[in-house]
């Protein structure tokens, strides 16, 4: 009997819930919850996020307890200081999820040390143990379900990969193809919202699946290096292009070929460029070279347009300039795959751009980190001061944990979250009479 992959997850799931709960059952663990709470996390699509969502969970699960532990340490008996200091730790968590490669260690440093609290009571004074027996039924979870995952059945995420990028690629040259028809045809470009959201989540899908596929692949694991300048060309593009439409945007209906040199013979170029990296890719071929191109004003006609009008074509040149340069540096990171060079090399403030991006002070990471904090002194204040408050902790617990997943995505509703969480609230209520 054929069964379809939905089906044999399922089974794995099940089949690990089933051992970790015999085990811990079997030793006397007061809570096998937490080990069975560990499976649900790392069951993923693959085995390359199963992998590295577990690795990110015990180190998350690691950090919020020490870090609670010490902030008992420091304010063992002073309730207000305890809780600032507690939200420094939060919103510390918060800001740095937003712009980290690995957010789902953030997110478990910022809620596992307000689920501790509210499983103690309030009292982090008394989490030593808890703590402690938290980090061995998350263990056993994470072991018995990585070996499920592995000896079961496994899904490595090496076609993932390529399906995710051959997908950004096809998007990459619908996107720049829409771009230069307007161009041809002089007609005015308009912002499609949706299209830029479809070719952002292609390009977070490819790095995903690199990361994934790193994992639980050894032969994109001894090319990392290359896969990993891969994505970072890959971004590098489609921020060119989202870049180019918005300058198209001031400037396509002006007509930028009269004013702009060699562009016909450039449009020609990017086109090829885009149909031989699709190619290359999804034949496991070498993508060719690519001649460097530079598009240069023509003076003369730029003298009869306006001001505004010289800044849009200004704006637009530097667009066009740029996504030649980062196409160019995309097909030798696409031959690196194949021949294993290295052309990273000529990058080396890559991961240096990373870290400095991550730190430096952000406005929009700024305010939903102010949000995360509102909520949790909003529902915290209520806590105190609203006598029998129905949930207790634990709405301070669900709170912060819809305010951090609002602040990481904000394209979801909120109010929809909300009540999709009630709804499961309310379905689960008759399992607690059992």
């Amino acid at each position: 009997m054929h069964l379809s992959r939905n089906a044999k997850e399922s089974i794995k799931i099940a089949l690990a819930l089933v051992i970790v709960y015999a085990i811990a059952m079997g030793i006397n663990w007061e809570k096998p919850f937490w080990g069975g709470f560990a499976v649900i996390v790392c069951s993923q699509a693959n085995l390359g996020q199963s992998l590295n969502r577990a690795i990110l969970w015990i180190l998350g699960t690691l950090f919020a307890l020490l870090g609670g532990w010490i902030i008992v340490a420091l304010f063992p008996q002073d309730r207000w200081l305890f809780m600032i200091a507690l939200s420094t730790w939060v919103a510390s968590c918060v800001y740095f999820l937003q712009r980290s490669k690995h957010q789902y260690f953030w997110m478990t440093c910022g809620y596992v040390i307000l689920l501790l609290w509210d499983a103690t009571g309030g009292d982090l004074s008394i989490s030593y143990e808890e703590g402690i027996l938290r980090i061995q039924e998350s263990l056993l979870g994470i072991i018995v379900y990585g070996l499920v995952a592995v000896l079961i059945w496994p899904n490595c995420s090496r076609e993932e990969l390529h399906q995710a990028a051959v997908s950004l690629l096809d998007a990459h040259r619908a996107f720049a193809d829409r771009c230069f028809t307007r161009i041809l045809d002089r007609k005015k470009v308009k912002i499609r919202r949706e299209k830029r959201v479809e070719l952002l989540k292609a390009d977070a899908r490819l790095r995903t699946a690199i990361n994934d596929a790193s994992s639980d692949s050894y032969e994109i694991w001894e090319c990392r290096r290359q896969w990993n300048h891969l994505g970072c060309r890959a971004t590098a593009v489609t921020q060119s292009l989202l870049k180019l439409e918005e300058g198209l945007a001031l400037s396509s209906d002006l007509g930028i070929m009269k004013f702009l040199l060699g562009m016909k013979d450039y449009l020609e170029d990017m086109k090829s460029r885009f149909k031989r990296l699709r190619f290359a890719i999804a034949e496991d071929q070498l993508a060719g070279s690519a001649q460097e191109r530079v598009i240069r004003g023509n003076i003369d006609k730029v003298k009869e347009l306006s001001t505004s009008e010289t800044a849009a074509i200004a704006v637009t040149r530097r667009s066009l300039n740029d996504l030649e340069v980062e196409t160019r540096a995309l097909i030798s990171s696409v031959n690196d795959i194949k021949s294993l060079g290295s052309s990273y090399l000529k990058f080396p403030g890559e991961e240096g751009a990373y870290w400095f991006g991550l730190l430096m002070p952000d406005p929009d990471r700024l305010a939903n980190v102010v949000r995360v904090l509102v909520g949790i002194w909003i529902s915290y204040l209520a806590y105190l001061f609203v006598p029998d408050m129905i949930g207790g902790l634990l709405v301070v617990l669900l709170i912060t944990i819809i305010a951090i997943i609002a602040a990481v995505s904000p394209q979801i509703r909120l109010f929809e979250t909300c009540a999709y969480t009630i709804l499961v609230c309310l379905m689960s209520a008759p399992l607690y009479f059992f």
